[in-house]
């Protein structure tokens, strides 16, 4: 409850700056910030709608690609997965070097079956944080394992290294 109050209090400060004319330089921070005090505070759908705010009204802000992710990562949390989906897609589009790409591409492997395979490619391609990998490696090797495809199984967690004890 405490920290629930000092997201609150600390949001409500954010939001007071965003109407400072004399503070309007660090708006897009502001907001972000806000949103990042709603998140963590437990109301991912009002985050949602911060880091939305944020991605429209500074487009062009440092702040704007993390706002971004967290849009997906606010609607993921809300249970709005279409509205995730989107804005992850929006984030690899925009950001195709952005530092939360693997992570995005991890979200759109969970939440778009349909296109679950091409996601995890694109996140292995990308290479980076060992642990992405990995996961990426042990979801498509699943993937074809589900789907009766075991040679393709197999190939997958031979060609890429990993031990598979019998």
């Amino acid at each position: 409850a405490l920290a629930e109050e000092r997201y609150q209090r600390a949001e409500a400060a954010f939001l007071a700056a965003l109407e400072d004319q004399e503070a309007r330089a660090i708006a897009p921070r502001a907001l972000s910030r806000a949103g990042w005090c709603r998140f963590l505070g437990g109301n991912p759908g009002g985050a949602a709608e911060l880091f939305l705010r944020a991605v429209r009204e500074f487009p062009v802000s440092p702040e704007a690609e993390e706002a971004l992710y967290m849009l997906g990562q606010s609607r993921a949390a809300a249970g709005d997965a279409a509205g995730a989906t989107q804005a992850w897609q929006d984030y690899v589009e925009a950001y195709p070097s952005g530092p939360h790409r693997g992570e995005a591409l991890l979200g759109l492997a969970r939440l778009d079956a349909a296109g679950a395979e091409r996601w995890l490619e694109l996140a292995l391609a990308d290479g980076g944080d060992a642990k992405r990998s990995a996961y990426a490696l042990f979801e498509l090797a699943e993937r074809d394992a589900a789907q009766g495809r075991s040679g393709a199984a197999i190939d997958v967690a031979f060609v890429n290294g990993f031990v598979v004890d019998s």
